[in-house]
């Protein structure tokens, strides 16, 4: 992979589409989810994941995914995007190549399960290489913690 991939990853409530496409974030995580101590499960984390990259060509195809772990070994959630669509999508288009390429992914989580983690990590998956996003930190609140 060369090192003109990129990779960002947002933590938030939820992931909306708009009619034109675009995606609106609510509810998003400064780098931190404060929870009440006692709060064992989070109802609803959604990750905007997007992979950047100049050409087709450094994406070291066949495969894209972008995967989102709990602390540093419990698997939440893997999506990728299946090979017969990368290649659809390399192919050149009226004859001009892509001179930039923007994969952009959501996950939604549910009924997620924090015990005794400290993070929510986001990772993305391309061929044999893997690029670490920022990770969500889990941050425990007592009763007289404030929220902020």
């Amino acid at each position: 992979m060369k090192s003109t991939v990129q990779f960002f990853a947002q933590y938030c409530d939820d992931v909306r589409r708009e009619a034109d496409g675009r995606a609106s974030l609510m509810g998003i995580y400064p780098g931190e989810i404060a929870i009440p101590e006692g709060v064992g499960t989070v109802s609803r984390i959604a990750v905007q994941a997007v992979v950047m990259a100049a050409s087709f060509t450094d994406l070291d195809l066949p495969s894209v995914a972008v995967s989102v772990q709990l602390g540093n070994n419990k698997s939440l959630r893997r999506l990728g995007l299946p090979s017969k669509m990368i290649e659809d999508l390399s192919r050149e288009h009226d004859g001009e190549k892509a001179e930039r390429v923007i994969m952009s992914f959501v996950i939604e989580l549910k009924d997620i399960s924090l015990s005794n983690h400290d993070s929510l990590r986001t990772f993305a998956h391309i061929g044999e290489d893997t690029i670490e996003g920022p990770p969500l930190h889990i941050r425990r609140m007592n009763k007289n913690t404030h929220p902020l």
